[in-house]
Protein backbone atom coordinates (compact mmCIF):
# COMPACT_ATOMS: atom_id res chain seq x y z
CA UNK A 1 0.00 0.00 0.00
CA UNK A 2 1.48 3.31 -1.11
CA UNK A 3 -0.14 6.53 0.16
CA UNK A 4 -0.03 9.39 -2.33
CA UNK A 5 2.75 11.91 -2.01
CA UNK A 6 1.93 15.05 -3.97
CA UNK A 7 -0.40 14.00 -6.83
CA UNK A 8 -0.12 16.76 -9.41
CA UNK A 9 -3.72 16.50 -10.65
CA UNK A 10 -5.04 17.12 -7.14
CA UNK A 11 -2.89 20.13 -6.32
CA UNK A 12 -4.71 22.28 -3.78
CA UNK A 13 -7.54 19.76 -3.34
CA UNK A 14 -6.08 17.46 -0.68
CA UNK A 15 -6.85 18.11 2.96
CA UNK A 16 -4.69 15.46 4.60
CA UNK A 17 -0.92 15.99 4.51
CA UNK A 18 1.37 13.28 3.07
CA UNK A 19 2.46 12.42 6.62
CA UNK A 20 -1.16 12.08 7.74
CA UNK A 21 -1.99 9.81 4.80
CA UNK A 22 1.01 7.65 5.67
CA UNK A 23 -0.09 7.45 9.32
CA UNK A 24 -3.65 6.47 8.32
CA UNK A 25 -2.37 3.67 6.10
CA UNK A 26 -0.04 2.36 8.79
CA UNK A 27 -2.74 2.43 11.46
CA UNK A 28 -5.37 0.82 9.22
CA UNK A 29 -3.07 -2.06 8.26
CA UNK A 30 -1.24 -2.50 11.56
CA UNK A 31 -3.01 -5.80 12.28
CA UNK A 32 -2.43 -7.32 8.84
CA UNK A 33 1.01 -8.84 8.29
CA UNK A 34 0.20 -9.39 4.58
CA UNK A 35 0.14 -5.65 3.84
CA UNK A 36 3.27 -3.52 3.76
CA UNK A 37 2.99 0.26 3.67
CA UNK A 38 5.67 1.94 1.54
CA UNK A 39 6.57 5.62 1.86
CA UNK A 40 8.26 5.92 -1.53
CA UNK A 41 5.85 8.60 -2.79
CA UNK A 42 5.84 10.49 0.50
CA UNK A 43 9.64 10.75 0.42
CA UNK A 44 9.81 11.91 -3.20
CA UNK A 45 10.08 15.66 -3.72
CA UNK A 46 7.97 17.53 -6.24
CA UNK A 47 4.81 16.31 -7.98
CA UNK A 48 4.05 12.58 -7.70
CA UNK A 49 3.59 10.62 -10.92
CA UNK A 50 2.36 7.01 -10.97
CA UNK A 51 4.79 6.02 -13.72
CA UNK A 52 7.76 7.05 -11.53
CA UNK A 53 6.35 4.99 -8.66
CA UNK A 54 6.01 1.92 -10.91
CA UNK A 55 9.56 2.34 -12.23
CA UNK A 56 10.87 2.59 -8.66
CA UNK A 57 8.93 -0.54 -7.69
CA UNK A 58 10.40 -2.43 -10.64
CA UNK A 59 13.92 -1.59 -9.42
CA UNK A 60 13.11 -2.50 -5.80
CA UNK A 61 11.23 -5.71 -6.61
CA UNK A 62 12.70 -7.08 -9.86
CA UNK A 63 10.66 -9.80 -11.55
CA UNK A 64 7.38 -8.79 -9.92
CA UNK A 65 4.27 -7.53 -11.73
CA UNK A 66 2.23 -4.64 -10.41
CA UNK A 67 -1.41 -3.59 -10.69
CA UNK A 68 -3.08 -0.21 -10.35
CA UNK A 69 -6.45 -0.31 -8.60
CA UNK A 70 -8.48 2.64 -9.88
CA UNK A 71 -11.95 4.01 -9.37
CA UNK A 72 -14.07 4.82 -12.40
CA UNK A 73 -13.55 8.59 -12.18
CA UNK A 74 -9.78 8.17 -12.09
CA UNK A 75 -9.76 5.69 -14.96
CA UNK A 76 -11.75 8.09 -17.14
CA UNK A 77 -8.90 10.62 -16.88
CA UNK A 78 -5.99 8.22 -17.35
CA UNK A 79 -5.13 9.64 -20.78
CA UNK A 80 -4.18 12.88 -19.05
CA UNK A 81 -1.64 11.13 -16.81
CA UNK A 82 2.05 11.91 -17.03
CA UNK A 83 3.70 9.45 -19.49
CA UNK A 84 0.60 7.25 -19.41
CA UNK A 85 1.61 5.51 -22.65
CA UNK A 86 4.51 3.89 -20.79
CA UNK A 87 2.12 1.79 -18.72
CA UNK A 88 1.77 -1.74 -20.06
CA UNK A 89 -0.59 -1.61 -23.01
CA UNK A 90 -2.95 -4.09 -24.64
CA UNK A 91 -6.18 -5.63 -23.40
CA UNK A 92 -6.30 -7.89 -20.36
CA UNK A 93 -8.46 -11.00 -20.57
CA UNK A 94 -9.78 -12.99 -17.62
CA UNK A 95 -9.07 -16.29 -19.38
CA UNK A 96 -5.37 -15.40 -19.65
CA UNK A 97 -5.29 -14.56 -15.94
CA UNK A 98 -6.95 -17.87 -15.04
CA UNK A 99 -4.54 -19.85 -17.22
CA UNK A 100 -1.60 -18.11 -15.55
CA UNK A 101 -3.05 -18.87 -12.11
CA UNK A 102 -3.46 -22.53 -13.04
CA UNK A 103 0.19 -22.72 -14.01
CA UNK A 104 1.29 -20.93 -10.85
CA UNK A 105 -0.99 -22.80 -8.43
CA UNK A 106 -1.58 -26.28 -9.90
CA UNK A 107 -4.45 -28.22 -8.34
CA UNK A 108 -6.27 -25.12 -7.04
CA UNK A 109 -9.79 -24.08 -8.02
CA UNK A 110 -10.66 -20.49 -8.83
CA UNK A 111 -13.77 -18.31 -8.66
CA UNK A 112 -14.75 -15.09 -10.37
CA UNK A 113 -16.62 -12.62 -8.15
CA UNK A 114 -18.84 -10.45 -10.37
CA UNK A 115 -21.45 -7.78 -9.87
CA UNK A 116 -24.75 -8.09 -11.70
CA UNK A 117 -23.91 -5.52 -14.40
CA UNK A 118 -20.69 -7.34 -15.27
CA UNK A 119 -22.36 -10.73 -15.29
CA UNK A 120 -25.01 -9.50 -17.72
CA UNK A 121 -22.27 -8.81 -20.27
CA UNK A 122 -20.25 -11.98 -19.75
CA UNK A 123 -21.35 -13.44 -23.10
CA UNK A 124 -19.24 -10.80 -24.83
CA UNK A 125 -16.07 -11.77 -22.97
CA UNK A 126 -12.99 -13.06 -24.79
CA UNK A 127 -13.05 -16.91 -24.94
CA UNK A 128 -15.88 -17.01 -22.42
CA UNK A 129 -16.81 -20.64 -23.18
CA UNK A 130 -13.31 -21.71 -22.23
CA UNK A 131 -13.33 -19.49 -19.15
CA UNK A 132 -16.56 -20.81 -17.63
CA UNK A 133 -15.24 -24.36 -17.78
CA UNK A 134 -12.38 -23.38 -15.51
CA UNK A 135 -13.98 -21.18 -12.86
CA UNK A 136 -17.00 -20.92 -10.62
CA UNK A 137 -18.79 -17.57 -10.87
CA UNK A 138 -19.98 -15.88 -7.69
CA UNK A 139 -22.61 -13.23 -8.38
CA UNK A 140 -22.92 -10.42 -5.85
CA UNK A 141 -26.66 -9.82 -5.92
CA UNK A 142 -28.09 -6.70 -4.37
CA UNK A 143 -31.72 -6.46 -3.35
CA UNK A 144 -34.09 -6.21 -6.37
CA UNK A 145 -31.36 -7.16 -8.86
CA UNK A 146 -31.91 -9.96 -11.36
CA UNK A 147 -30.08 -11.58 -14.25
CA UNK A 148 -31.91 -13.27 -17.12
CA UNK A 149 -30.86 -16.79 -18.01
CA UNK A 150 -30.79 -15.67 -21.64
CA UNK A 151 -27.97 -13.27 -20.76
CA UNK A 152 -25.72 -16.11 -19.60
CA UNK A 153 -23.66 -18.54 -21.68
CA UNK A 154 -24.72 -22.19 -21.67
CA UNK A 155 -22.88 -24.25 -19.09
CA UNK A 156 -21.96 -21.42 -16.74
CA UNK A 157 -21.87 -22.29 -13.04
CA UNK A 158 -23.20 -19.33 -11.05
CA UNK A 159 -23.58 -19.17 -7.29
CA UNK A 160 -25.52 -16.21 -5.96
CA UNK A 161 -24.27 -14.25 -2.95
CA UNK A 162 -27.18 -12.15 -1.74
CA UNK A 163 -27.04 -9.23 0.64
CA UNK A 164 -26.72 -5.50 0.98
CA UNK A 165 -23.52 -4.47 -0.81
CA UNK A 166 -21.66 -1.44 0.50
CA UNK A 167 -21.96 1.68 -1.60
CA UNK A 168 -18.81 3.24 -0.22
CA UNK A 169 -16.12 5.67 -1.32
CA UNK A 170 -13.48 7.85 0.30
CA UNK A 171 -15.34 10.93 -0.97
CA UNK A 172 -18.50 9.80 0.81
CA UNK A 173 -16.59 9.31 4.07
CA UNK A 174 -14.92 12.74 3.86
CA UNK A 175 -18.27 14.42 3.18
CA UNK A 176 -19.91 12.65 6.11
CA UNK A 177 -17.09 13.56 8.49
CA UNK A 178 -17.24 17.20 7.36
CA UNK A 179 -20.93 17.19 8.34
CA UNK A 180 -20.18 15.51 11.70
CA UNK A 181 -22.14 12.43 10.60
CA UNK A 182 -21.41 9.06 12.18
CA UNK A 183 -18.89 7.04 10.15
CA UNK A 184 -17.94 4.50 12.81
CA UNK A 185 -19.37 1.66 10.73
CA UNK A 186 -17.50 2.79 7.60
CA UNK A 187 -14.02 3.48 9.00
CA UNK A 188 -11.71 1.16 10.92
CA UNK A 189 -11.69 2.02 14.61
CA UNK A 190 -7.88 2.33 14.60
CA UNK A 191 -7.99 5.36 12.29
CA UNK A 192 -11.42 6.80 13.14
CA UNK A 193 -10.15 9.60 15.39
CA UNK A 194 -7.41 10.52 12.94
CA UNK A 195 -9.91 10.71 10.04
CA UNK A 196 -12.21 12.92 12.12
CA UNK A 197 -9.29 15.17 13.04
CA UNK A 198 -8.24 15.63 9.43
CA UNK A 199 -11.59 15.95 7.67
CA UNK A 200 -13.92 17.11 10.46
CA UNK A 201 -15.62 20.49 10.40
Amino acid sequence: MIPAGNPWQKAGQLIATPAQRLEMCRLATSGNLNIEVLDIEINRSGPTYSIETVLELEKTFPGFEFSLVLGTDTLKNIKSWHRFKEFRGGPTYSIDTVLELENTFPGFEFSLVLGTDTLKNIKSWHRVNELIKKVEVLQLLRINETVKVADLPTGINVKVVEGAMLDLSSTMIREKVAKNADVSELVDSKILNLVKGIYGA
